[in-house]
């Protein structure tokens, strides 16, 4: 919003919503203007709202996830932020994974808490592991994940977004490292799976 995007990036809405690219657009310029009041310039705003789609998708389903991939441009590198329950993680791994989306391009972003307990985090690395190699597993903790998406641009690399507890890749914004080059350089997509969509 500050320069900072790519015109190639593309931030991508997923969750359980029916709703099309323009009532998501619509849900973010309000939450834009309610939480960033004098924002700026219109024309400014306007470029940032046409980075964004949406997907109805289901999370332990098949409904949604073909259209993600249409969406996601191959090529770049895309991060898969996984705002939902613990319990949905293995689900929506597998799906990626079976829809050609877990390829070498593909990072995973995934809150604390990780499980309940020691043995349930290691069933859920293990998991995690069948779909995506640890390089690309990025661990941050639920209460530093606000800033975390607010700094996202401070590691100013190509990224693709779409709205997916003691191990290498765990917790703060500095871990959050990416690729400086991507196949299509200045390229990003970042899909966004919101939390709601786990109710």
């Amino acid at each position: 919003m500050a320069g900072q995007f790519p015109e190639t990036a593309r931030i991508i809405g997923a969750a359980r919503t029916a709703q099309d690219d323009a009532a998501f657009r619509n849900e973010v310029d309000r939450a834009i203007r309610e939480f960033l009041p004098g924002f700026g310039e219109e024309a400014r705003l306007a470029e940032f709202l046409a980075l964004i789609s949406y997907v109805s998708i289901d999370a332990r389903g098949i409904n949604g996830w073909d259209e993600l991939k249409g969406k996601i441009r191959p090529g770049v590198v895309h991060a898969f932020y996984f705002s939902v329950a613990p319990a949905l993680f293995g689900d929506i791994a597998e799906r990626l994974a079976g829809h050609g989306m877990a390829d070498e391009s593909s990072r995973i972003v995934v809150e604390k808490p990780f499980g309940r307990d020691l043995a349930s985090a290691k069933a859920l690395n293990a998991t995690l592991a069948r779909y995506f190699d640890e390089k690309q597993i990025y661990r941050i903790d639920h209460y530093l994940g606000k800033e975390t998406v607010q700094n996202l641009m401070a590691v100013r690399s190509p990224i693709s977004c779409s709205s997916l507890c003691g191990t290498p890749n765990m917790s703060t914004t500095s871990r959050l490292r990416w690729p400086r080059r991507s196949a299509s350089a200045g390229a990003a997509n970042i899909t966004i799976i919101p939390a709601r969509s786990a109710t």
